[in-house]
């Protein structure tokens, strides 16, 4: 009884602490974005494309600008930009740079450079032996690098698989799957650090972006679970990368990327047994792909909706013809990583030649699926729905899935 009273006395000075950290941080964001002038540091190296335009992510919003200088993640920047404003509405996350000037560096600008240098390295062996977009496809699906050609990119958008292109849970399961199992000859312990450390390492080359940080929570507490013989509870898990991710940076909740990855693994979660079970589909094996598709497109498309004013028409079935070949297309990535160096050091220019073209077998037929749809009149449609139908939306879906629970024709696992 003093143990659960003592525990209950902890819980409600965690969540007081919990909500003044989130409105301390939330005036602080209101003032920046308030603003027309910020010194801010840079979180992510810029996302380039065409035409020498980059994007800027400073946590708070993203700012566009055709600035010649070349930014890197930890710079301390001075900006001064403005929102961009359509329709007479103006969104003040996403800003467009008219004055932008390096004044300093992070404590940590020099760890996370070190990672960015490798990741460089690891793009430059693509871009090398790959044609244009394969390479910037590839180093997409395997390190999360936005350098895509700008009319592919917008096929990507237009067709609904513009997800591929961010790294998260498979990569992250790529990852304990090649070193857990590898290293249990070190013993059980051992292995599991090494686990711990390679997820680590890998979350730092490839950048602190919400969907590849809650794939590495829910990855590494998993493991942690197999290790322990526990029985995996993976909604509970989600909830609790998100109340992590919520707790240690409040304003994530404004991310876009944080909403989307974290309501699409919802839906893969409590969604995929229901589709699973009312959805009778057979097309040629692919049926596990068009379940997760349905189930993540059924928690996404509001938000989609809402925030881009347009939707897919075609995604749901583009999904379904390419996704299969997403995993093949990365672990082939990874792979060419080691073995194009090795190659090029070596100089054996025919082999390499014949490993690039076999690396980019998947990556045509993903393209080529892509650009076909997004050619199509129809690919996508002029609709935005508001914040009330979102709610209403929602509403009606948990109250169904609860329901469907109470009366256990649905288990959530």
């Amino acid at each position: 009884m003093k143990f659960s009273f003592l525990l209950f006395i902890f819980t409600l000075i965690f969540l007081e602490l919990s909500v003044l950290r989130f409105k301390s941080a939330l005036a602080y964001r209101n003032t920046v974005l308030a603003e027309s002038e910020a010194v801010l540091p840079l979180k992510n190296d810029p996302a380039l494309y065409g035409n020498g335009y980059q994007i800027l992510d400073f946590g708070y919003f993203k700012a566009g600008t055709y600035s010649k200088e070349t930014f890197r993640v930890g710079d301390t920047l001075n900006i001064k930009s403005e929102p961009i404003c359509s329709d007479e509405k103006c969104d003040t996350t996403y800003r467009k740079a008219s004055f932008i000037r390096k004044v300093g560096e992070t404590w940590y600008a020099g760890i996370m450079r070190v990672f960015s240098r490798v990741r460089s390295k690891i793009n430059d062996i693509y871009i090398r032996n790959l044609s244009s977009p394969y390479a910037e496809l590839l180093a997409g699906m395997t390190l999360g690098i936005k350098n895509l050609p700008k009319k592919f990119n917008e096929d990507l958008i237009k067709t609904g698989v513009i997800h591929v292109v961010v790294v998260s849970g498979f990569n992250v399961s790529l990852v304990i799957s090649a070193l857990f199992p590898l290293l249990l000859f070190l013993g059980r312990k051992a292995s599991l650090a090494v686990s711990f450390l390679g997820v680590l390492l890998f979350v730092f080359l490839v950048g602190f972006e919400p969907p590849i940080i809650r794939a590495a929570i829910m990855g590494l507490i998993m493991l942690y679970g197999k290790y322990k013989g526990r029985e995996k509870n993976v909604l509970g898990v989600l909830l609790l990368a998100a109340f992590v991710m919520i707790f240690i940076s409040p304003l994530i909740i404004y991310s876009l990327s944080f909403i989307l990855s974290f309501l699409a693994t919802l839906g893969l979660i409590a969604l995929s047994p229901l589709v699973k079970k009312y959805v009778k589909l057979k097309f040629y094996g692919l049926e596990e792909d068009f379940v997760s598709t349905m189930s993540a497109q059924i928690m996404v498309w509001p938000i989609i909706s809402y925030y881009f004013g347009r939707i897919s028409v075609v995604s749901s079935l583009v999904n379904v013809l390419v996704l299969w070949v997403v995993p093949l297309a990365t672990v082939m990535g990874f792979l060419y990583m080691a073995t194009a160096f090795i190659l090029g050091v070596v100089k054996f220019k025919l082999a390499l030649f014949v490993v690039s073209l076999v690396v980019k077998i998947p990556l045509v037929y993903f393209s080529q699926v892509v650009s076909l749809f997004a050619n199509l009149s129809f690919s996508q449609i002029e609709f935005q729905v508001t914040k009330g139908f979102m709610a209403s939306y929602y509403l009606v879906l948990a109250v169904s899935v609860l329901w469907l629970i109470k009366k256990k024709e649905l288990v959530l696992r």
